[in-house]
């Protein structure tokens, strides 16, 4: 399994992710590594839902 690793900038915090498209669904998981916050998105059709998982995490983690 491999987690993408990804900041939100110079001051942002790191988010670290991992997300898979299989069998016609699609799924999400994400982490700011401080704790802040975190998110599953899971989606009964085959489209990536990455997008969306980090931006509900970049609003979470604020």
């Amino acid at each position: 399994m491999l987690a993408q690793v990804r900041s939100r900038g110079r001051s942002g915090p790191a988010m670290v992710w991992h997300n898979g498209l299989t069998g016609g669904f699609a799924s999400f998981a994400g982490l700011v590594p401080d704790g802040r916050a975190a998110v599953v998105v899971l989606a009964s059709r085959f489209r990536s839902v990455t997008g969306l998982g980090v931006r509900i995490l970049r609003d979470l983690a604020g």
